[in-house]
């Protein structure tokens, strides 16, 4: 439906915050330094991620790239291509995106949308929701394997995570909501009964 105004302003004062905030973040940005012994594994990173979304796209077509949990999935998936290829810039600006966009899935999808099902499911039929939705290996691994996909690469070159990445991260969360709010709410395509 059409936006409310108390979203609206928030949205509005966040997007305020990030371009004021622009030049101190950018100021503080650094590339990761090179790390040419993990090249491999950030490339079967790169494959694996690239092989997910690939049978997503086959069994599913394109619509799931719409959410913001197969959005977060791509952004660790050229996380890892960007360090395979020593693209470290890149690499660092999508550090805490990465890890931000899979935090918040694992949160939101165990917290709110898995027991909102639940609860909202006749009581004969919860048992099949549960294993539809946390037994099936495909939802299990985008949203729960998604945060130690995301977190490992990390971790293997931990980097100190400061303003530049806090900006990051609240610009793709921006970008995602505004993209949610003014595109794909008003199409009817209501993905998250939560917002």
């Amino acid at each position: 439906g059409p936006w409310a105004w108390a979203p609206t302003l928030v949205v509005a004062a966040l997007a305020q915050g990030i371009f004021a905030s622009a030049p101190s973040a950018t100021a503080a940005f650094a590339a990761l330094p090179e790390a040419p012994g993990l090249v491999g594994c950030r490339l079967g990173g790169f494959g694996f991620g690239a092989a997910v979304l690939l049978y997503m796209l086959w069994k599913w077509g394109s619509w799931p790239m719409v959410s913001w949990t197969m959005l977060g999935w791509t952004c660790t998936t050229m996380r890892y291509l960007a360090g395979g290829l020593g693209y470290t810039g890149l690499q660092r600006a999508l550090t805490f995106p990465s890890l931000f966009a899979n935090s918040v899935t694992v949160l939101v999808w165990y917290l709110g949308i898995v027991p909102g099902i639940l609860v909202i499911t006749p009581k004969g039929k919860r048992r099949k929701a549960f294993n539809n939705m946390i037994m099936s290996w495909f939802l299990f691994l985008v949203h729960g394997m998604n945060f130690p996909f995301s977190f490992a690469d990390w971790y293997v070159q931990p980097v100190r995570l400061d303003l530049f990445d806090l900006w990051a991260g609240f610009a793709y969360g921006l970008l995602y909501i505004t993209f949610y709010l003014a595109v794909l709410d008003p199409i009817g395509v209501h993905l998250y009964f939560i917002l």
